[in-house]
């Protein structure tokens, strides 16, 4: 794949990007990955793990103790629940982060070895997700003119942004 993409994608330099922006979505979309940097694919969430109930006081009424035993009997119920939510997200969060870092390397690969450290670094510092690395492309970069900055932006809003 490295070959074909670095073939149909030119490397992104800090002076081309309208062009290496539009030929990279078309990379990402033929690769089924464009979904995954628009967001429209999104991590998966985890489930939240279920409280366990309180431990019971001895002086509890009758009532207490009925209903912190319908507690333990739902907490059991979602548990279960939690281990089978929890095993689909597993399943899930693999698939997402394969996609995730096919996309991320694509996205690396077409930038220029100068500018590689810079935005795995602050991805990395941040923690955020590899779509962040697009928005941090179009940060980085300075234009001079109001003109240019605003067909700068219309570009980074109609080709980056989901509609």
């Amino acid at each position: 794949m490295s070959s074909q993409l670095t073939s149909l994608v030119s490397t992104f330099d800090g002076s081309n990007y309208g062009l290496w922006s539009k030929s990279m979505k078309a990379f990402l979309m033929s690769q089924g990955l464009w979904a995954y940097v628009d967001g429209t694919i999104s991590a998966p969430i985890a489930p939240i793990a279920p409280l366990k109930p309180s431990p019971l006081d001895p002086n509890a009424t009758t009532a207490d103790r009925q209903q912190h035993a319908d507690d333990e009997k739902g907490f059991k119920e979602d548990s279960a629940l939690y281990i089978t939510e929890n095993a689909t997200y597993l399943a899930a969060a693999l698939v997402w982060n394969k996609a995730n870092d096919m996309a991320l390397g694509s996205i690396l690969l077409c930038l220029t070895p100068s500018l590689q450290p810079c935005i795995v670094h602050k991805l990395n510092r941040l923690g955020m997700y590899w779509r962040t690395s697009m928005v941090l492309l179009r940060s980085q970069w300075f234009i001079r003119t109001s003109k240019k900055r605003f067909l700068f932006a219309s570009i980074l809003t109609n080709i980056l942004l989901p509609s």
